[in-house]
Order: C-alpha cells, then sequence, then structure tokens
C-alpha cells in the first residue's frame, strides 16, 4: 500500500521526506487512501458548502461551526501573543532588529483584527482560554536573552511548524468553501508579507553562517519543538471531536520535523528524523 505515497508527494509538490510520515499514517490506517489526508486540503476545483451550521468540505469531512471558531480563536490567541513579543522586542534598543519586531508586531496585530472579524461574521464571541501548554511555550519564546536565537525563533521555528502546517491547512480547507466575510481574509492576512519574508531570509542567514554556535542552535530549536509538540498534543481532543484526530497527528508530526529539515538542509549536522522522534519520545506523542 505504501507504492500510492510517491505519486501523492509529487502532485503535492511535498518535500520527500514526508513519505516517512505518510508511511504511518497508513500504518494507522489501514482501510483509508493516503490520498484521503492530503485530499483534505487539495480539491481542485471542486466545492464544498455551508448547510445547516456546518461546514461541508469536498472530500465529505464535515465541521461544526463552534470547531471551525474555535480552531481560530487557536490562531487569534497566537497572533496577540506573538504581537505582544515583537512589540516587547522592538523596545531592547540594542536589539540590532528592533525596527523589524516593531513593524511585526503591527503585522500581526493586524492579522488578529482580521480574525477577530472572522469571528463576527460566525456570530461567535471569543472565549478561548490557551492550555497551560501553550502559555509554556509563548512565554518561553519572550525570555530568549540572544539576540539571533529571538529572530530564529520568532521568524523561522514557529513560522514553520505552526504557520507553514496548520496556518496553511486551515486557509486551504476553509477558504475555498467560506462566505464571503471570510474570503477577505485573503487579503489581509500578512504571512507572505515582505516584513514576514525579510525575518525568514534573516533567520536562515543566521543557521547558515553558524553566527548562533551550533550547540546551541540545537539546543534552543530542540527546546522549542518540545513545546510546541507539547502545545499541539495539549489541543488534540479538539482534532478527535472534529473526527480528523490522525490527520492533525501527521500535521503534528511534519510541524516539528519540518524545522529540523530545513537547519539540517543549511548546513546543521543533524539527522532530522531522529531528533524529531526523540521529541515525540519526550513529548509522549501518541
Amino acid at each position: 500500500m505504501l507504492e500510492v505515497i510517491d505519486p501523492i508527494i509529487k502532485k503535492y509538490n511535498l518535500p520527500p521526506w514526508v513519505k516517512l510520515y505518510a508511511a504511518k499514517y497508513i500504518k494507522k490506517n489501514p482501510t483509508k487512501a493516503i490520498s484521503a489526508a492530503f485530499g483534505f486540503v487539495n480539491y481542485g476545483r471542486k466545492k464544498g458548502a455551508i448547510s445547516g451550521g456546518k461546514i461541508i468540505l469536498p472530500n465529505k469531512y464535515e465541521f461544526d461551526i463552534d470547531t471551525v471558531a474555535y480552531i481560530s480563536e487557536l490562531f487569534l490567541y497566537g497572533d496577540i501573543k506573538l504581537a505582544e513579543i515583537a512589540a516587547i522586542w522592538s523596545s531592547r534598543q540594542m536589539d540590532p532588529y528592533k525596527d523589524h519586531y516593531a513593524k511585526l508586531s503591527k503585522a500581526y496585530e493586524s492579522d488578529a483584527h482580521a480574525i477577530n472579524s472572522l469571528l463576527e461574521g460566525l456570530k461567535k464571541k471569543p472565549s478561548f482560554e490557551p492550555t497551560k501548554e501553550l502559555e509554556e511555550l509563548f512565554t518561553y519564546i519572550n525570555g530568549i536573552d540572544n539576540a539571533y536565537m529571538r529572530i530564529v525563533a520568532l521568524d523561522f521555528i514557529i513560522k514553520y511548524a505552526y504557520a507553514k502546517t496548520f496556518g496553511n491547512v486551515f486557509f486551504k480547507a476553509f477558504y475555498p468553501v467560506s462566505p464571503e466575510f471570510m474570503r477577505q481574509l485573503k487579503s489581509v492576512l500578512n504571512y507572505n508579507s515582505s516584513e514576514f519574508s525579510f525575518g525568514e531570509a534573516e533567520a536562515m542567514r543566521i543557521i547558515k553562517e553558524k553566527v548562533i554556535p551550533e550547540t546551541e542552535l540545537l539546543e534552543s530549536t530542540k527546546r522549542i519543538l518540545m513545546l510546541i509538540c507539547n502545545s499541539i498534543k495539549s489541543e488534540m481532543q479538539i482534532a478527535k471531536k472534529a473526527g480528523i484526530a490522525t490527520e492533525i497527528s501527521l500535521l503534528g508530526e511534519v510541524s516539528i520535523a519540518y524545522p529540523l529539515h530545513i537547519i539540517a538542509d543549511a548546513g546543521v549536522g543533524i539527522s532530522p528524523d531522529a531528533e524529531a522522534e526523540s521529541i515525540f519520545s519526550q513529548c509522549g506523542w501518541q
């Protein structure tokens, strides 16, 4: 059955290393085709619908509006915390990236405003309470002392672990079937803005040029990814409720492995999948 993975990896232009995690997904779902997992966010021109308080995707997945609102509030909480952290860092006169953080804070504030508008459109008032694990992640990020590790954490690790996995999936899954008020998010969200691009490029330069000693970089990266793993695990009940626990497990594993593969490709001497497996084990990932 594993032979079905290669054409799917090619079709969706996914990195080859994803195959390892897709294979684990198949073993968990022997009666389901792997295309169901990736088809969760890729439908071509097929359209879904909104009916009776549910969002129905083209592959027949159904989500309560309450579930979509909860996921939206997760992103809202993240944007608010990142805006706060960036604002604090922008006040540090000796930080070489203080001007970047000031702009980044405004961008995250704009994103938070857009998500608030989405919740208003869904007729839902924010009522989200973060888990202890999620709070611990942002507390740790805020407390990073090294100026170069700060930009790596904020503009690379967080971006690849959350925005480039869960954020992309959420947008691609729900945007095609969303009402007009949600479609406006496309022109408002800043994830691909020049400021975000600058931060990611600078983070990659720091990694490639070994501005941060490799041992220190790895220690901090793995610590942050452990906290991210804990935060994802703490929210798995919403995935179970929505009937997509296995798909979110796959995304969760990819989100931890993704930054590790990127830094390995940048010349850091690690085995990314082995490091990811160590994090899963310590995190108690199921």
